[in-house]
């Protein structure tokens, strides 16, 4: 009885932790919210940019948990930077409101925190941000009004380290401050490179690039187990050009505050299938139009101007402008200045043929169309990679720029599945090569996306590469069997293609390379997805010594205190002194190792005693190194 009690108790309390707030199911809370933004570069001139954005923000309550916003009488002024007191309509404000205002965005509340967003399907990015912004305001991740704590929150800013101060009570109000220091956020950057990066977490007070100082601060207020107002305030300023009483800084002053209440309109018959959650959206897309393919065509003639007698110091600067105007592009615009390339810079030849003043040396100058060539691999927009499949697939282009133009795959910073699907008729074709890009396209697609598994291009191509396996990797070309492994194990993707990995690497017939290949498949897999019979194989002391080695490295990759005994059985008795020193000198390294993703097979090693039964000849056995420095 006492324990049945207990229980009760115990759920009546998590209960009521979970109850701050009350709204009301089928009511809608209107609030005015105002945005005015201040930029301005400090102890230069006066001038300064601002920029003022309201909106009736409307929050209807379709259940506890289930909440939507609509934005009302959206408006959008700006200042003129000599006169900062003369406010005026900003230009494009009629589509402006239109689009904040068209579509309702329904959201998850969980007593204050909000982790999902469901829009309408196509809900421009631009406009999903600014909702996100709003939707920062409405959030309060605390866990209690009236005690003060630290905590981490999401919200449109990123993951941020945040302090909550409770100030109490006030006449019919409890008063909260936030504060938050945006260097401590994390997922908040974006950075146009070609450079692929890996991020990782880390325990540091500092997590985003120190180019900006910024700090959050606002100030809400609670009435009727509901926000009433909030009005919070961030300040950046640009380091780089920080110099005492001299800086560029922006202030930005948001504010949101309860107007009305009335009943809501929600029907009940609203499925969303699309999930997001609050973190800012970096990606960029903008409808083409008539003048961003003119002015893509001027940037190529200026290009051709500067180059028209020697390549001059301004013209990498104007071909990386080309790349950006190229990028605003769609396929159709795109395709015609590909088309039309040479005759958009009428005055330059074929080829050009001029003696320098220093010396008699021949300079072969590229046409316009070589331009072209160039920047299209780099631009990386879906526009882009379905000029390069149709090119390719047609053959208007040789087999060297192909080859080319497939490698630069790997370094296009922001697919998309459109991209994937593009990509994927093309990995059955004459091009062996479009295996592995088209691999790493979609690995880079992975890695911003937690779901890609279930996304229907990337199921389409990992498919295509299962195939490409045959029954148990015996096929006529055993070379699209090879690199169709490394690409399943370049993408990572484990959905459908377990059993037939399984069905290769067990197979005693196929070369050893293909073997390994198949093995090495796991090394972006799920740590969910069993590695039974991995660590069967590395345990078996009749297999091929390669085999167990890259079985034992796919093994430990996701490692625990079972796996960890059985290796450690498995090396007290181990006959093959070639696998015998690589496991143990592997395991002795892992024990001493700084790298940041390592740290938890190094925590699971720490105490564990390794004979010193391997400590071989180096130049006579395998053995693992690993030399690793971290400094954060």
């Amino acid at each position: 009885m006492k324990s049945f009690l207990l229980a009760i108790a115990f759920v009546a309390s998590a209960v009521a932790e979970g109850n701050k707030f009350k709204y009301d199911q089928g009511r809608t809370y209107v609030y005015d919210y105002e945005s005015h933004t201040v930029t301005t570069l400090q102890g230069t001139a006066s001038e300064e940019s601002q920029l003022y954005i309201k909106a009736q923000v409307e929050i209807e309550a379709l259940s506890k948990c289930d909440l939507s916003l609509q934005l009302r009488r959206v408006s959008l002024e700006q200042s003129d930077p000599r006169n900062p007191g003369y406010r005026r309509i900003a230009a494009g404000t009629a589509d402006f409101r239109r689009e904040l205002e068209q579509n309702t965005l329904r959201f998850s509340f969980q007593d204050g925190t909000i982790d999902t967003l469901c829009p309408t399907e196509n809900e421009p990015t631009w406009v999903l941000n600014i909702k996100r912004g709003v939707l920062s305001a409405f959030q309060t991740s605390m866990k209690d009004l009236f005690t003060s704590e630290n905590t981490t929150e999401t919200d449109v800013a990123g993951k941020c380290e945040v302090e909550y101060m409770a100030m109490g009570r006030g006449w019919s109000k409890v008063n909260v401050k936030k504060h938050k220091n945006l260097v401590t956020c994390v997922n908040r950057e974006r950075s146009d490179s070609a450079m692929q990066t890996t991020p990782y977490s880390s325990d540091i007070p500092k997590k985003s690039l120190p180019l900006l100082k910024g700090t959050q601060n606002c100030e809400q207020s609670f009435s009727n187990d509901r926000l009433y107002s909030v009005e919070c305030t961030e300040l950046h300023v640009f380091k780089p050009f920080s110099n005492h009483d001299k800086s560029a800084v922006t202030k930005s002053v948001q504010t949101l505050t309860f107007n009305s209440e009335r009943q809501g309109s929600f029907t009940g018959n609203d499925y969303r299938p699309t999930h997001h959650d609050l973190l800012f959206d970096h990606s960029y897309s903008e409808p083409t139009n008539h003048m961003k393919g003119r002015e893509a065509e001027q940037t190529l003639v200026d290009i051709c101007e500067a180059a028209k007698n020697d390549i001059r110091p301004s013209v990498p600067a104007k071909f990386a402008h080309l790349v950006y105007k190229l990028r605003e592009l769609d396929y159709q615009s795109l395709y015609s200045i590909y088309q039309r390339a040479d005759s958009i810079c009428s005055g330059n030849k074929n080829s050009r043929i001029i003696k320098s003043k220093f010396e008699n040396a021949l300079f072969i100058y590229l046409i316009t169309r070589q331009f072209i060539m160039d920047a299209i691999p780099v631009v990386g927009s879906t526009a882009s990679i379905r000029l390069i499949r149709e090119l390719i697939t047609k053959k208007e282009i040789s087999v060297s720029e192909a080859d080319t133009w497939l490698s630069s795959m790997a370094f296009v910073a922001k697919p998309t599945a459109e991209m994937i699907g593009e990509l994927v008729h093309i990995i059955d074709g004459s091009y062996s090569q479009a295996i592995l890009d088209v691999s790493s396209l979609a690995h880079t697609f992975c890695r911003s996306h937690n779901d890609c598994g279930s996304v229907p291009e990337v199921q389409r191509l990992v498919r295509r590469l299962v195939d490409n396996l045959g029954n148990k990797c015996i096929a006529k070309d055993s070379k699209t069997v090879l690199l169709s492994l490394k690409a399943i194990g370049n993408i990572g993707v484990d959905e459908g293609v377990v059993d037939a990995i399984q069905d290769c690497y067990s197979n005693p017939q196929l070369d050893t390379e293909v073997r390994l290949a198949a093995i090495q498949a796991y090394r972006r897999f799920s740590c969910s997805v069993s590695r039974d019979n991995l660590l069967r194989i590395y345990t078996s002391y009749d297999e091929n010594i390669e085999i167990r080695i890259t079985a034992y490295m796919a093994v430990m990759r996701c490692p625990s205190f079972h796996v960890i005994n059985i290796v450690k059985e498995t090396l007290e008795k181990e006959v093959d002194k070639q696998v015998g020193s690589f496991v143990w000198t592997h395991l002795t390294n892992m024990q001493e190792t700084s790298n940041p993703f390592k740290q938890d097979i190094r925590e699971i090693l720490l105490n564990v005693y390794l004979m010193n039964k391997f400590n071989t000849d180096i130049r006579k056995f395998s053995r693992y190194f690993e030399g690793s420095f971290f400094m954060d």
